[in-house]
C-alpha cells in the first residue's frame, strides 16, 4: 500500500519527465533538527529480485543500471495536522530534491573541484526553476501562485516553529 508521501511523490513525478527513467521513492524517517529532507541514492544491481538490463551494441554486451533515489522526509512534518498544509510542505520539499537530481547538482555539490562557486550559481537557478514547477502543481489544485522563494521559505519556517521542530 503507499503511503502518502509516495502518492504525492508520483504527482510531482508529471512535473519531471526526464526523471521517468529513474525510480524515485519517497517517505517519512528520521532526519537531522533544522532539516526538512534528504536524498538517498543507489544504483540498482542483479541481485535476483531486480532485472538488469542487457543490450547488444557491436558484438558487446552493454549492460545498463538503474538509479533509485530516494527523497526521506522529517517524520516531524507528520506532526502538522492541517492535511492540505502538510501536503504543500511536503510537495515543496519533493519539488526541491527532485530538481537537483534533474539538474545534477546534487552529483555536482559532491564534487570538492570548485565545490562553492559552482554550487552558488547553481542553487539559485534550481530554486527558481523549482518555484516554477512548484507553482504549475498549485495551479492545477486552484490554488494562488507563490512569488518568491523567501515567501515560501518564511511559511515553512512558521509551520516548524509553530510545531516546535527546530
Amino acid at each position: 500500500m503507499l503511503t502518502e508521501c509516495q502518492v504525492w511523490a508520483h504527482e510531482v513525478r508529471e512535473v519531471f519527465p526526464a526523471l521517468n527513467k529513474y525510480i524515485v521513492l519517497a517517505g517519512y524517517g528520521n532526519v537531522p533538527k533544522k532539516v526538512l529532507g534528504y536524498m538517498e541514492s543507489r544504483v540498482i544491481r542483479n541481485n535476483g529480485s531486480s532485472k538488469l538490463v542487457l543490450q547488444k551494441k557491436r558484438g558487446k554486451r552493454i549492460k545498463k543500471l538503474r538509479r533509485e533515489y530516494k527523497v526521506v522526509l522529517s517524520k516531524e512534518l507528520k506532526k502538522i495536522e492541517d492535511l492540505v498544509l502538510r501536503r504543500q510542505v511536503v510537495l515543496y520539499t519533493i519539488v526541491s530534491k527532485l530538481m537537483q537530481i534533474e539538474k545534477e547538482d546534487w552529483l555536482k555539490s559532491n564534487n570538492p573541484y570548485n565545490k562553492v562557486k559552482k554550487k552558488k550559481i547553481s542553487s539559485v537557478l534550481v530554486e527558481e526553476e523549482s518555484l516554477e514547477r512548484y507553482n504549475y502543481l498549485r495551479e492545477k489544485e486552484k490554488l494562488p501562485k507563490i512569488e518568491s522563494i523567501q515567501e515560501i521559505n518564511s511559511g515553512i519556517n512558521e509551520i516548524i516553529n509553530h510545531l516546535k521542530i527546530k
